[in-house]
């Protein structure tokens, strides 16, 4: 009987950003929801104030604000049958901490699903370096601290961080990647899009939220610096931004090697016409999700150290300072031409194994449902 109790109870995932948002994180999580809705009875009770409006979804700052006001109210408004039928909360991320501790307050377990970790990224937050950066890294100290002393469980997106976190956490960590099942190599489906052209041969693709300082900083490098280094000594190499906001804040420029595509919701569409993925990132953080896009999608990558954090080890990922971006493309485009256009479907296959969604959403159950079992 008490397994049953167990195997049925509700899952409360605390989350800071809407569904509809189209960005690694919300990514992440809706693959999180998916797997553990396999077993479990998920509840994202922010969707609720995010249905009313989407007014609120360019200023994240109020929005954190709103989403964490909402969570207090509607937990307070639910607390006998959270009471009832809730075992867990799942708090993601630092943003969605005060929430996370009236919940915490009322019996209830957390686990933590950590997608950035430790000063580095903090600092990485385009804040300033007045008292609100000052601010805000007390403010994650103080996360870290809820999360080493009051986790039942952590959730990781990769190996490297599990490594970190378990140095500081008691509590078990399991990574769950981020998930990725394309059919990319096996696509036979028609793009639309228009962006290749006959003075062009190689394509090289950012995609990202420009909404984003780093993502934004991202693509200025990107288009100011590679772009016009590489053409000096490669005019067949063209670079294509995709993403959130990208067509808003660059949409204006007319540079001969540049596309700028705006959002696109079919991204295999794009990189089934590009052979290079780039993350010239110099924040340091947690998995960047485009790096597996690139790489179950048979593109080679020509990243920085910073953005090689968390991956699978691969012979397609070029790891390559700033300095030298520019170079390590024309290398990379050379071997290309070399070797075909054809994708490097083994590498891909292997790839897509390791970050399988069918995979990792078993492991993932498996771990939350030891856990719960636990508590009773």
């Amino acid at each position: 009987m008490e397994r049953k109790i167990a195997e049925n109870r509700i899952i409360l995932l605390l989350f800071h950003k809407p569904l509809r948002q189209l960005d690694g994180q919300v990514k992440y999580t809706s693959q999180l929801i998916q797997a553990l809705s396999k077993k479990y009875v998920v509840v994202i009770p922010s969707e609720g104030l995010f249905k009313l409006t989407a007014r609120f979804d360019s200023s994240w700052l109020l929005r954190t604000f709103l989403v964490n006001l909402y969570l207090i109210v509607w937990i307070f408004l639910h607390l006998n049958s959270i009471k009832d039928q809730t075992k867990f909360a799942i708090m993601e991320d630092r943003y969605v901490i005060f929430p996370s501790i009236i919940i915490k307050s009322f019996g209830i377990n957390i686990i933590s699903c950590i997608s950035d970790w430790g000063t580095d990224y903090s600092k990485s937050i385009d804040l300033g370096s007045g008292n609100l950066q000052k601010l805000f890294l007390r403010y994650s100290a103080f996360y870290e601290t809820f999360v080493k002393r009051y986790s039942r469980g952590v959730i990781v997106p990769s190996e490297n961080m599990k490594e970190n976190i378990e140095i500081e956490c008691k509590c078990p960590v399991i990574v769950f990647p981020f998930c990725i099942d394309s059919k990319i190599l096996n696509s036979q489906s028609e793009c639309n899009l228009n962006f290749t052209d006959d003075l062009h041969d190689i394509y090289c693709v950012l995609v990202g939220n420009f909404s984003y300082p780093a993502n934004l900083e991202m693509a200025q490098f990107i288009i100011y610096n590679v772009a016009r280094k590489t053409l000096e000594k490669d005019r067949r190499i063209k670079f294509v931004i995709v993403g959130k906001d990208s067509d808003l804040k660059f949409g204006h420029l007319n540079i001969e090697n540049v596309a700028i595509l705006g959002v696109v919701r079919d991204l295999e569409c794009v990189y089934s016409r590009c052979q290079i993925g780039l993350n010239p990132t110099n924040v340091p953080g947690g998995t960047s999700s485009k790096n597996i896009e690139y790489l179950t999608n048979g593109l080679y990558v020509v990243g920085t150290p910073q953005s090689s954090l968390g991956i699978v080890e691969s012979e397609n990922f070029i790891i390559s300072s700033r300095e030298d971006f520019s170079e390590a493309i024309l290398n990379v485009a050379d071997l290309v031409r070399s070797k075909g256009i054809k994708k490097l479907a083994r590498e891909a296959e292997r790839i897509r194994e390791y970050y399988s969604f069918e995979r990792n959403a078993e492991k993932l159950v498996e771990f939350v449902s030891k856990i719960l079992m636990e508590d009773f």
